[in-house]
């Protein structure tokens, strides 16, 4: 990873040096070798001041990286960055933005298990139901990793607990412990269904 000047000034928040190099007419969305604008690394890095530098002086705020296609906001939902991903949401970041491989910053605020983040993208309207290219929702992630206070979180703001990724498989279907399907409401049919079973045995 080769950095230009303005990306580390960018990790470092350097918000007046920042600006005295923009003046000189530097590219302001120039990308290091991993594909990364100086608003990506002030993102991945929590930098919100050099966020808003860097976005008042034209930067763009849905930057997509060359290869993996992050936004600026999903750096920030990766490293847990609440105040910087709140900075980003408020300059109108792509809510919506997919990585390479389909996710959202809903998708990887889910997987970081971080409650704080994903409370932040669905109050700013984030689609709780969206889905990666391979149909996996932010609830299929969450069963997975076993975040059984964000299951319920996401149950509670409308996840569809049936839908079906390309496997066929449901969050419901992932849901195999007690723990797990009483975090996304369905342990109590679950043991209604098991005793009318029983009864016909």
């Amino acid at each position: 990873m080769v950095w230009t000047l303005l990306h580390s000034l960018a990790g470092d928040d350097d918000v007046q040096e920042i600006d005295a190099l923009l003046k000189t007419g530097v590219d302001i969305e120039e990308k290091d070798l991993a594909g990364l604008t100086a608003l990506h690394v002030a993102s991945g890095e929590g930098s919100s001041n050099a966020v808003r530098v860097l976005c008042d002086n034209g930067a763009n705020v849905n930057a997509a990286a060359s290869y993996s296609h992050v936004s600026p906001l999903h750096r920030a939902v990766e490293e847990g960055h609440e105040e910087c991903a709140g900075v980003l949401i408020e300059l109108k970041a792509d809510l919506e933005a997919r990585t390479k491989e389909g996710f959202t910053p809903l998708h990887e605020a889910v997987r970081s298990g971080s409650m704080a983040l994903v409370r932040l993208l669905l109050e700013s309207q984030a689609c709780v139901n969206s889905t990666c290219n391979t149909r996996s929702s932010p609830l299929h992630i969450s069963i997975l990793n076993e975040h059984h206070e964000i299951s319920t979180f996401l149950v509670s703001q409308g996840a569809d607990v049936y839908a079906p990724d390309d496997y066929g498989i449901s969050a419901c279907d992932q849901s195999g412990s007690e723990e797990q399907m009483r975090a996304i409401g369905i342990w109590k049919q679950n043991v209604i269904l098991e005793e009318v079973i029983q009864s016909f045995m």
